[in-house]
């Protein structure tokens, strides 16, 4: 398993500035540096949204931008077996690599279509990596120990226990 980082608060980076930036990737380093004890070099841009500043700010933030070539569909609505029917399809194409994209949040993907997903790719031969692998880097760019919880540990905006 691999921690990478997705911004602090999911907004569309490509209607920040540099500085706004810069503080989404550095809040969410900071997070996982005080509950796992980790900094990633991987950011997957919320919605995909990237340009030329995005591109500047995670360079210079020591970060790898991550895109997906297959979507699961998930996070637009698609039950488990459309998500199945998305995977089905792309194995049946004869696709030999894969990075997805799905959402640990839906829970009918995180109990069901990723077990289901992982029994189907390693039954078409499919080797499942950590990107890191998958690119030859080092998963973490520091590791070290857990922070101490403290009142600065918080979730922004609301977010609900379900």
């Amino acid at each position: 398993m691999q921690i990478c980082s997705h911004t602090w608060s999911h907004p569309n980076l490509k209607t920040l500035n540099a500085t706004e930036i810069t503080d989404e990737i550095m809040k969410n380093d900071v997070a996982l540096m005080k509950i796992l004890g980790v900094t990633t070099p991987f950011l997957r841009p919320p919605y995909g949204n990237y340009n030329d500043l995005v591109l500047e700010v995670a360079s210079e933030q020591n970060k790898n931008l991550l895109i997906w070539d297959f979507d699961s569909g998930d996070s637009v609505g698609a039950t488990v077996q459309e998500s199945e029917g998305n995977y089905t399809a792309a194995i049946n194409s004869g696709v030999t690599t894969l990075l997805a994209l799905n959402h640990e949040t839906e829970k009918t993907t995180a109990l069901i279509l990723a077990a289901w997903a992982i029994e189907k790719l390693q039954a078409a031969n499919y080797t499942l990596v950590t990107v890191a692998q998958c690119l030859g880097l080092d998963p973490y760019t520091y590791v070290g120990p857990l922070g101490q919880r403290d009142d600065s540990w918080y979730c922004p905006e609301d977010v609900s226990d379900d």
